[in-house]
């Protein structure tokens, strides 16, 4: 296992990771573990860490979700087997492995598998991301895995209501009897249950008579994950400051560790602009239509309606990756404001944020 395999499963609490292992001894401390509160059916599942990561040999960025089984929870440094749910062979592995260790009592393997799929399926584990998906399919995830409040979450409702509230009325024919429907449509996009109804909207706009329930759920996604990049973006600055200011070692090291440091953290703090530029270029359209509403032609949502699934992929992993590396950034300054570092310390930061970066 690579060592920076080992710090994103052993630490991370990005978007790019959902450490069930962590939050299932958690409940486990509370006395007798109440097991209705476990995520999985299968026993061993809920002692296991996700994490998402990208292909890099295809044109286009595949994301993959790794799932990995460590030999000792309590010393996740032995490593452990991993699998890929890509793999075809997923869903009978699973089966096996959860039949041979065993199935909580009154859960359903069935359960396991639906959960997984959305898993496989989704860009991100971000709450709010995971927790749009889960609720598309019917799936209601225990409170302390699902890591977001009732009150975070009707936040976040009444926000990307209203944007796609708008957003459809401005692509509806002028008929009074549809528009009165809007609402409802919205709040069937956002707990999942839509599955058509916008058919005078995409005619108006000239889309094919295809399914467009990807897009429509696409598109949610691109708002979600515009409204997580505005949050994490919000102390973005914060941090790069830190950086740039406050990472010179504090202690004695030779000339050529010392360049080493600084280029390394010139590096970093380019790629985080990069990857900052990469969000901006997929989310601005999106974000520019919003504010132009009024004054766009209708063939600029098409195009973006139609792009949504690619969109939503290649922004929710890009920002994935930020998230990681700010939370990085983020630990190494909780000790002291403004944290001073030394030599070693500096090495492995920056080494690490460029590994997640690139």
């Amino acid at each position: 296992m690579t060592a920076n395999l080992l710090e994103l499963i052993t630490e991370s609490d990005s978007s790019r990771a959902l450490n069930c292992l962590r939050i299932t001894l958690g409940i486990n401390q509370n006395g007798t573990p109440d097991q209705s509160k476990f995520l999985f059916a299968s026993r061993a599942l809920n002692y296991t860490i996700f994490y998402k990561t990208t292909s890099t040999d295809a044109k286009s960025p595949v994301i993959d979700t790794v799932l990995f089984f460590p030999n000792d929870y309590t010393q996740l440094e032995k490593g452990g087997p991993s699998f890929s749910l890509n793999s075809a062979k997923a869903d009978r592995f699973l089966t096996e492995f959860a039949n041979h260790v065993g199935v909580l009592d009154g859960r359903s393997l069935a359960d396991d598998i639906a959960l997984l799929t959305v898993f496989k399926a989704t860009p991100s584990f971000d709450p709010f991301i995971l927790k749009s998906a889960c609720t598309k399919a019917g799936i209601t995830m225990p409170a302390a895995y699902a890591r977001v409040s009732n009150v975070e979450w009707d936040t976040v409702h009444e926000s990307i209501r209203k944007t796609m509230f708008s957003i459809i009325r401005f692509g509806l024919p002028n008929d009074p009897a549809f528009t009165a429907r809007i609402d409802s449509i919205v709040e069937k996009i956002w707990d999942g249950s839509y599955s058509g109804g916008l058919d005078p909207m995409t005619k108006n706009l000239g889309i094919a008579d295809t399914d467009t329930t990807p897009n429509v759920f696409a598109w949610k996604g691109i708002l979600l994950t515009q409204y997580i990049y505005g949050a994490i973006a919000y102390d973005m600055r914060e941090k790069l400051d830190w950086v740039r200011d406050y990472t010179i070692p504090v202690d004695h090291c030779d000339p050529p560790v010392y360049s080493d440091i600084l280029e390394k953290r010139d590096q970093a703090i380019r790629l985080i602009r990069v990857k900052t530029r990469s969000i901006t270029t997929i989310l601005e359209p999106h974000a520019a239509f919003i504010r132009n509403l009024n004054k766009d032609p209708r063939a600029s949502f098409k195009d973006l309606f139609l792009n949504a699934p690619a969109d939503y992929n290649l922004a929710a992993n890009a920002v994935n990756k930020l998230d990681h590396a700010l939370e990085k950034i983020g630990r190494m300054m909780v000790d002291t404001s403004p944290r001073l570092i030394t030599s070693s310390e500096a090495v492995v930061l920056f080494n690490s944020l460029v590994k997640i970066l690139e």
